[in-house]
């Protein structure tokens, strides 16, 4: 898989997830993650991994999915890279 596979990829379950709550706490979701991953990760940062220019990092995936408070990515079993699988909800 290449590295615009996996971001775009990462994108469409940040932003499945963004579309699942409210428009309204949205901005606090993304505010949350944004002080939670601190290590000059900004707003700016947050709306570049939505919008698939970067790719998010393992430790913000896991930061996501605490404020998520549920499971988002799809993990292989080690929690250190990413798998893919055929089952990925796409973004219309």
């Amino acid at each position: 898989m290449t590295n615009n596979e996996i971001k775009t990829t990462e994108a469409e379950l940040l932003n499945n997830y963004l579309d699942s709550i409210p428009s309204c706490d949205r901005k606090y979701f993304a505010r949350e993650v944004v002080r939670r991953c601190g290590n000059g990760i900004t707003m700016k940062t947050f709306y570049n991994w939505k919008y698939m220019s970067c790719r998010i990092p393992v430790f913000a995936k896991k930061i996501i999915e605490e404020v998520a408070g549920k499971e988002i990515f799809i993990w292989d079993t080690d929690f250190t890279s990413w798998a893919m699988t055929e089952t990925i909800p796409k973004c219309d």
